[in-house]
């Protein structure tokens, strides 16, 4: 789990938390509560509960109204919130220990500093594997031997790396090998800085090698060095060591990577030892937060024009003052004429693998940001907004402020590059037709000799006759066909390989002034701007500008970037009404309906039940049994099951996309996260629980309308019998099936496949076929938030919910932990960030069991209990969040302290630059800049 990701991490640990509080909570509650629960007689003694009293009597509906049994509940519930406050506590000790770990060496810098490589083990097949898993398991069902563990690890790998530090401080000074700090040394270093590209065996086959790349007729992998847009899914040995994740000493790398390896900076330890740091700890994202400031207010915060004393530089005191602006301004625009890209610039046509002209056209420089386009008066405006903020962060930081990177909308070269994709595939495989078709004509007579006059299938060889035979006459024809047919595809994408270089240099020409990310060579700056209230807000012509730390390449959600402040406030609330109305959408209170159907229809005699339906209910035949548990026990799941699964997340996607509120794709699916707790909340648990109360006492309130409470007491435990149905199938069906079904896409290719459908018929299509999916993390977490919310909230109500609770987060430890290690692959890395969002939502969950349970009190009458509960268990959650907020959260976010012996590093520009604007397209593959990758979703929504 360490190679994972500590998102990842995150995703398995919270199954593991389900584990860890559902499992004790099952043993006490079941234990004390159900035999108390039926030593009641409440259920009997109401006549409306008459034929359907066999699930009432294990729940609090059986205790009699007012009576003294109802303090022993009571009494639990504290037990419960005890320890799941607790649990929490060593769950978030232990986020704030891994994530202060991935700040500090990032996610390859302490593999590569402790030369740790990951093992594969099988239990019984190493020495003491049995004994790990005792530990494993161990880990699993206690929250305190998680804690402890995690923190020995801790310690270990800190110990390893001290001693490692040390004894490269203890080596001669010749003998050690210091890291390169710029980027130009590292990239003629390999990516771990030890071993070199051998001269002897190139890494690239000859030209004449004659290999087939992708059933491509072009035989070297050296063609395509030349191409527009560089192919995505070549293999590792054919990709341009400049890009290559095994030899490229940036995160511009080719094709779809890890997403680690995409934002990774090579640098050195101060004792001289090789590392990788990630580069969003050595940025700032400038984003457009407001209006700007009234006249008066401009012209106090104006710069002085006048020569002023010798500037304050922050993070070099005695490096001398900074020229004035005007001179600085000058000398940029200066730098500019001469370092002012071309559109040659954008083919990549360089010796460097395209290196050069990424940093030409990205913006690089402060110079480069303060040429202003005549013809263009939005980039001209962006251009002087750049130049000001980039003059500003120059003065007061030169030693560590390195440039300023634009912000292009570049959606038309991206969709222009998915129809080049297309339009190629189509290329490939009837280059694949054309090559099958020209070998079955040759064997048949229909093609000359290799080297002949007509080569190429047009017709008969010269002075030969023509092939008599009918078969030979036909292959020559589907020859001619696929020919015509691959040339009118390669003409296709040569004309979209030109449209794309136009609309990357129209997208380059016009950048947007909406937002800015600012390149640093230390972290200690970014660390200190882009804390709370700092001075870093910028207040430029056009608007303020918040600072925060910007996301890593993988994790940037360019549509946000591209939006004026005003058009994200009308787009949230635009999308309010749409919001609503997929929340309220009532199938959480038809599946509550159909669960309680049989209590509806059954409930009582028809004397007290005005809905009584002595057909259905007094049948003893097998099919009416059947009928009864589909229509009650499986539909309901199953019909909650495929909204949340297939329509929700496609609607909260294009919702919260739409919003265009959130930076970062993590910030993304957290929204997403908890747009889908707000619907568990909302829809299916209070949905549920009103809908089987009202259809469960609808019949007997018509008969007995003065009876409406004591009806209330009795149904409102037993509204259980959904949830219970629900953790049952999702625990012992959907997370078992999930090891069989991973993916949908995935396991239906296998299927179609075995049956001769869409089989690939390129290289191309098994690279997409096989690429590795993503998580869902919004999908998963809005599922295992809804089960932990349905076992609090019966927790001492009806504990026969335990159980199948208990059991499914233990199916789906099991299921995820294989999914993580064998199956799916993050699509961005933002260091576990979304378990602040789990914690929040796990003691809201917290305090809706203290609301519901004060409410079922309330209904058995027990009103001191009920009053009690609220005044009491409310303000302790409030107490504890805020306990844990100020004690541990703030040190997630990372501290000064972290800064002091970071490495200092170039960063390469490029690597902010979209995969659509750099040069022949680096970086691009079909599902890149998606938060969810093979779902089927698009990168833009409206």
């Amino acid at each position: 789990m360490q190679t994972a990701g500590l998102d990842v991490l995150v995703l398995v640990r919270f199954t593991e938390l389900g584990v860890q509080l559902f499992l004790p909570i099952t043993a006490f509650c079941c234990a004390a509560l159900i035999p108390l629960f039926m030593s009641g007689d409440a259920v009997d003694s109401n006549t409306g509960s008459a034929n359907v009293a066999s699930l009432m009597r294990y729940t609090m509906s059986n205790i009699d109204e007012g009576s003294s049994k109802l303090w022993v509940p009571w009494c639990l519930s504290y037990l419960v919130l005890a320890h799941s406050m607790a649990t929490l506590v060593f769950h978030y000790r232990s986020y704030a220990m891994l994530r202060v770990l991935h700040l500090r060496f990032g996610p390859l810098g302490l593999q590569l500093t402790t030369g740790g490589a990951p093992r594969q083990a099988i239990v019984g097949f190493k020495p003491r594997g049995w004994r790990h898993l005792k530990h494993t398991l161990l880990r699993l069902v206690s929250a305190y031997h998680m804690h402890q563990s995690d923190a020995h690890h801790v310690r270990k790998l800190l110990a390893a790396y001290e001693a490692a530090e040390a004894a490269a401080a203890a080596e001669p000074a010749s003998v050690a090998e210091p890291a390169p700090a710029a980027a130009e040394a590292a990239a003629k270093e390999p990516a771990a800085g030890k071993v070199s590209a051998p001269e002897a065996e190139p890494l690239l086959p000859p030209a004449d090698s004659g290999s087939k790349v992708g059933g491509s007729s072009c035989t070297a992998p050296a063609a395509w060095e030349s191409d527009a847009i560089l192919p995505w899914w070549l293999p590792p040995e054919h990709i341009p060591p400049a890009f290559s994740p095994e030899y490229g000493a940036t995160g511009v790398l080719a094709g779809k990577s890890v997403c680690t390896l995409r934002k990774r900076v090579l640098a050195s330890t101060p004792t001289g030892r090789p590392t990788w740091v990630s580069c969003e700890r050595y940025s700032l994202l400038f984003l457009a937060s407001g209006p700007p400031p009234h006249r008066e207010l401009q012209r106090i915060l104006r710069a002085n024009p006048r020569p002023g004393p010798p500037s304050v530089h922050i993070d070099q005191p005695a490096a001398g003052s900074a020229p004035a602006l005007e001179q600085l301004e000058q000398q940029q625009q200066q730098q500019q004429l001469a370092r002012k890209p071309s559109g040659a610039s954008l083919q990549g046509g360089s010796n460097d693998g395209g290196i050069s002209e990424q940093v030409a056209f990205s913006g690089a420089s402060a110079a480069s940001l303060a040429a202003a386009t005549d013809s263009q008066p939005t980039g001209a405006a962006a251009e002087a907004m750049a130049a000001q903020l980039s003059s500003t962060l120059q003065r007061l930081f030169p030693a560590s402020f390195s440039g300023l990177v634009r912000v292009c909308n570049h959606k038309a070269a991206d969709l222009l590059l998915v129809k080049h994709e297309a339009a190629s595939s189509q290329r490939d495989r009837c280059e694949v037709a054309v090559a099958a078709a020209r070998q079955q004509a040759k064997a048949l007579g229909a093609l000359p000799a290799e080297g002949g006059p007509d080569a190429k299938g047009n017709g008969p060889p010269a002075g030969n006759s023509c092939p008599s035979s009918k078969q030979a006459a036909k292959a020559s024809a589907r020859l001619v066909k696929a020919e015509a047919e691959l040339d009118k595809w390669q003409q296709r994408t040569e004309e979209l390989e030109a449209r794309l270089l136009e609309a990357q240099q129209v997208a380059v020409a016009q950048p947007l002034g909406t937002a800015f990310i600012a390149l640093f060579r230390t972290q200690d700056v970014p660390a200190m701007l882009a804390l709370p209230g700092s001075v870093a807000t910028a207040v430029l012509r056009s608007g303020s500008y918040s600072v925060a730390p910007c996301p890593g390449p993988d994790d940037i959600n360019w549509p946000t970037l591209w939006c004026t402040w005003q058009m994200r406030y009308l787009r949230s609330l635009l999308v309010i009404l749409p919001l609503s109305a997929v929340m309220l959408f009532p199938i959480g209170a038809l599946t509550g309906a159909l669960s309680n159907l049989n209590e509806a229809l059954c409930g009582g005699t028809p004397e007290t039940n005005s809905l009584y339906w002595p057909w259905y209910c007094e049948s003893d035949s097998f099919w009416q049994h059947v009928l009864k548990a589909l229509l009650t026990g499986v539909l309901p799941s199953i019909l909650s099951t495929v909204w949340d699964t297939y329509a929700l997340p496609l609607l909260f996607y294009f919702l919260a996309q739409s919003e265009r509120r959130h930076a970062s794709l993590s910030a993304l699916d957290r929204r997403i996260t908890v747009l889908f707790y707000c619907f568990s909340a909302v829809n299916t648990f209070l949905g549920n629980v009103a809908g089987s109360t009202i259809i469960q006492n609808i019949g007997s309130m018509l008969k007995q309308p003065g009876q409406w409470l004591t009806q209330l007491g009795l149904s409102l435990p037993t509204s259980s019998s959904f949830f219970i149905n629900y953790a049952i199938i999702h625990g012992l069906c959907i997370n078992v099936f999930r090891f069989v079904w991973p993916h949908d896409g995935t396991v239906l290719f296998v299927l179609f496949r075995a049956v001769g459908l869409f089989r690939p018929k390129c290289e191309r299509d098994h690279c997409m076929i096989r690429s590795t999916p993503s998580y869902r993390a919004g999908r998963h977490f809005g599922a295992f938030l809804l089960l932990q919310m349905m076992g609090f909230a019966f927790a001492v109500i009806a504990p026969l919910i335990l159980p199948p609770v208990a059991v499914f987060f233990f199916t789906a430890w099991l299921a995820w932990r294989y999914c993580a290690l064998h199956f799916y692959e993050r699509s961005y890395e933002s260091g576990g960030r979304i378990f602040e969002i789990l914690f929040e939502l796990s003691v809201w969950s917290l305090g809706l069991f203290s609301t519901f349970t004060a409410l079922v009190f309330a209904s058995k009458k027990s009103w001191t209990a009920s009053i009690l509960l609220v005044a009491t268990q409310l303000p302790m959650l409030g107490v504890f969040h805020r306990r844990v907020t100020l004690t541990t959260r703030h040190l997630t976010h990372g501290t000064m302290q972290l800064t002091i012996d970071a490495p200092t590093v170039e960063l390469d520009p490029a690597v902010f630059v979209p995969p659509p604007l750099r040069p022949r397209a680096v970086g691009w593959y079909p599902e890149w800049g998606k938060v969810w990758e093979k779902y089927g979703i698009s990168r833009y929504s409206w």
